[in-house]
């Protein structure tokens, strides 16, 4: 099991929020860069960015932040969050993220997706971000009325080999993963799945590995001490 710490910046800041509401942030670090060097330090592998100014935006908004920490750390850097476009995924490509994360662009722009997958393979993930089973774009604030296993097959049919999935309504809640989704997502599809979502402890991270999921990404938990990060690296 991989555990990669999330880094949410909005305003220039490294923020959680609590399922999803840009209204109920809390600051975790205001300088985002010094806390992607913190995980660095404790021994993280992968970083994921999620630029929340851009996904509400509709456009890469902190890419010049996002670029200097890709090109300050050693350590691969994943990237989401309003990237909508060809040129914004060859931006951050050649600003050396390893992986471009994208959402909305992957239920409004189905073209471009097939593309992309087609062009760069298993770089490209799909996030599906999911509401009582209707998967959210815009920054998780727009419903697209489209149910999660219908872009699951739409997705899978346009080459995408990965996908990582949020329950939006566990986000920051500090509850649980929905184990019940994931574990359907896991027997229905040949996706590669990274759980996102609720995760509160090292527990649940033992149950996921058991689901057959080799990534997880953390935020709350490590944020709040609920999860020590180097005793989780050590742990899998």
């Amino acid at each position: 099991m991989t555990i990669i710490p999330a880094i949410d910046i909005l305003n220039g800041q490294a923020v959680r929020l609590y399922q999803g509401n840009y209204q109920q942030k809390t600051v975790v670090n205001r300088d985002p860069l010094a806390q992607a060097l913190i995980w660095q330090k404790l021994g993280a592998t992968l970083i994921h960015l999620v630029d929340l100014d851009g996904a509400k935006n509709g456009r890469p908004t902190n890419f010049t932040l996002i670029k200097k920490i890709i090109a300050t750390l050693n350590i691969p850097i994943q990237v989401g969050g309003g990237i909508r476009t060809k040129k914004d995924i060859e931006a951050y490509l050649a600003a050396g993220a390893q992986n471009v994360i994208l959402g909305s662009a992957a239920i409004k722009n189905p073209q471009l997706l097939r593309l992309v997958s087609q062009k760069y393979g298993q770089i490209i993930v799909v996030a599906i971000d999911a509401h009582n089973n209707l998967v959210m774009t815009g920054g998780w604030l727009e419903s697209s009325q489209l149910k999660i296993f219908d872009l699951v097959k739409k997705v899978t049919e346009l080459g995408i080999k990965k996908i990582i999935f949020t329950d939006i309504t566990r986000d920051g809640t500090l509850t649980q993963p929905n184990y019940q989704l994931l574990t359907k997502l896991i027997k229905q599809t040949n996706l590669s799945i990274v759980a996102s979502g609720g995760i509160a402890s090292l527990a649940q991270i033992k149950r996921l590995t058991r689901l057959g999921i080799k990534e997880a990404i953390v935020g709350q938990a490590l944020y709040s001490g609920r999860i020590d990060f180097r005793q989780a690296q050590q742990s899998f």
